[in-house]
């Protein structure tokens, strides 16, 4: 065992699996025998590394490139549809992606490039009787030019042309989301096409939220929201000595604080809008995620700061909507799943579908 590779697969997987679930993992790591220690346990079931904290941060980065990678979907490509010569209509862009040679399966190549004109000489144009014949250009031209004089030196050829195309993008889903209702005052009730789905609506509203907050907080930009009236907040003296010992990293995060004697702080600002027991909470949570850093330092513990506040704000459950704030957070949310992004910072999914036909099926008018 060793708690530093443990706790980089539980970090990695932030944002993506639900908080409580352990993803299954096999990690293979190579290092000089001397950096790892096998005698810390006296029955030999773990290991300590010299450097455990380099070995957490390259573990870190690659694991999470690995599970973000795999969570984005693949843009679908356009498709590109050959057209004959004389089509007037199509005028082909420049160097275009083209399908070049024959059969059902045609080979995606680039424009132009020398291999390309490679394969039209072996596979295109008809041999030469004599090498005297082969255009000298072939050592001398760009390949660009040489496609061209092939084309006109052999006008009778039976030649497989590369064609002009239109790059046509795919269609986009025309149908629109339509918003049924809200049940539980929790769950946004929507129909797009044959498909009912329910929309968790704090789940949606804290992952948009963390989405906005990361973008400030990438883009350097301030998250602090001044209050009207500065609140003092009561805590004791261990809290309150922790949240002044890091009072730098509550300030690079939104919180304008300082000491108000005793054992009281003055708030001047925060990340969040809220009354004074969710600011003091998120205070307290803050504060003791920083003890854990120091004690256990995370890779992406702006991440698990971001984390704390979105859900803080977010909309609660049991929370009445109007109609044009459920339309405004299920369009937003439609945004995020065109980015890949479909759970909340804790790994809980935003939205789950009902095809027309399952739910047929519950009604038993399908079989």
């Amino acid at each position: 065992k060793n708690h530093v590779l443990a706790k980089v697969a539980e970090e990695a997987y932030r944002n993506t699996i639900m908080v409580g679930r352990f993803p299954f993992f096999v990690l293979s790591v190579t290092l000089p025998p001397e950096q790892v220690d096998v005698n810390v346990h006296p029955a030999k079931t773990e290991i300590k590394f010299a450097n455990e904290k380099q070995i957490y941060e390259v573990a870190y980065h690659a694991l999470h490139s690995a599970v973000v990678g795999s969570q984005t979907p693949k843009k679908e490509e356009p498709q590109s549809i050959p057209l004959e010569r004389k089509t007037e209509h199509a005028s082909p862009k420049p160097a275009p992606t083209r399908f070049f040679g024959g059969g059902q399966n045609p080979k995606r190549e680039p424009a132009v490039t020398p291999g390309l004109v490679r394969q039209y000489l072996e596979y295109t144009i008809p041999k030469r009787e004599t090498e005297e014949k082969a255009p000298t250009v072939l050592r001398e031209a760009e390949p660009e030019e040489v496609l061209e004089q092939m084309i006109e030196e052999i006008p009778k050829a039976p030649v497989q042309e590369v064609m002009p195309e239109v790059i046509l993008e795919p269609e986009k889903d025309a149908e629109p989301t339509r918003i049924a209702g809200q049940v539980f005052d929790t769950y946004i009730v929507c129909q797009k096409g044959e498909t009912m789905f329910l929309v968790d609506q704090h789940a949606a509203h804290e992952r948009l939220r963390f989405e906005d907050l990361r973008e400030s907080y990438l883009k350097k930009e301030k998250l602090s929201q001044m209050l009207l009236t500065p609140m003092v907040i009561s805590l004791d003296f261990k809290e309150k000595q922790t949240v002044l010992d890091c009072k730098a990293s509550f300030c690079d995060f939104g919180f304008e604080l300082e000491d108000f004697g005793g054992n009281s702080i003055i708030v001047h600002g925060t990340p969040i809008v809220a009354d004074e027991q969710g600011i003091r909470d998120l205070i307290l949570e803050f504060a003791e995620s920083l003890q854990e850093q120091r004690r256990h330092p995370v890779a992406d513990f702006e991440e698990r700061a971001l984390d704390m506040i979105s859900c803080k704000y977010a909309i609660k459950a049991n929370h009445k909507l109007t109609l044009p704030e459920m339309e405004d957070l299920v369009k937003r949310m439609e945004e995020l799943e065109e980015r890949g992004i479909g759970t909340c910072p804790h790994g809980r999914p935003i939205k789950i579908a009902f095809t027309k036909t399952e739910i047929e099926k519950l009604f038993k008018r399908r079989v």
